[in-house]
């Protein structure tokens, strides 16, 4: 689009990559003949030793935090106490200690990346709550109100929307408690 933009050293890389880009466009092939493609691609290409490290680079981190992520759920898996007795759930443990590469850094990302999914959880449920606060307190067209279920006075009552809000309401509850006690068990 902005292609005037570009540098010549952005063009040169664009123009040398072209041909990566026809590797993951075809859905009908399988993975292994796109690797194989890649690496024909790769061992065929002028790229310079600089590029082709970027590349081990990226493609390196991505198995890796793909082998963290299982290695995680093997801890949990280990800890969540299927096992039969505490001694067995202790050396299952210290084998994955001993065999996996794991450093505090990995574990630091695992674990804001769990904390994020509650909290993500827990403003959902707020949002609801303030939804369906916002349902019964703001007036609503005539239209909308559906039928009243309960009459006050003649002029009002609690309606079905009224019914809904509280659903709404209720469902937020849930899932801000349900949030909650998971990340304390978690913890």
């Amino acid at each position: 689009m902005f292609n005037f933009l570009k540098t010549k050293k952005q063009k040169e890389i664009e123009a040398k990559l072209k041909p990566f880009a026809k590797i993951f466009d075809d859905e009908f092939r399988t993975k292994d003949q796109k690797l194989e493609e890649l690496i024909y691609l790769l061992e065929t290409s002028n790229l310079d030793s600089e590029q082709l490290n970027y590349y081990k680079n990226k493609i390196d981190e991505i198995i890796r935090l793909k082998t963290v992520h299982k290695d995680f759920r093997n801890f949990d898996e280990a800890t969540s106490g299927s096992t039969d007795s505490r001694l067995q759930m202790i050396e299952d443990f210290e084998f994955l200690l001993n065999t996996t590469n794991l450093n505090s850094e990995d574990a630091v990302k695992y674990i804001r990346k769990n904390k994020s999914k509650f909290y993500v959880s827990i403003l959902i449920g707020i949002f609801f709550m303030i939804l369906g606060l916002g349902m019964i307190i703001l007036p609503a067209p005539k239209y909308f109100e559906m039928f009243t279920i309960f009459w006050f006075t003649t002029d009002d009552g609690i309606t079905l929307m009224d019914v809904i809000a509280c659903i709404i309401i209720i469902t937020g509850i849930w899932i801000i408690i349900n949030s909650h006690n998971k990340l304390t068990s978690k913890l």
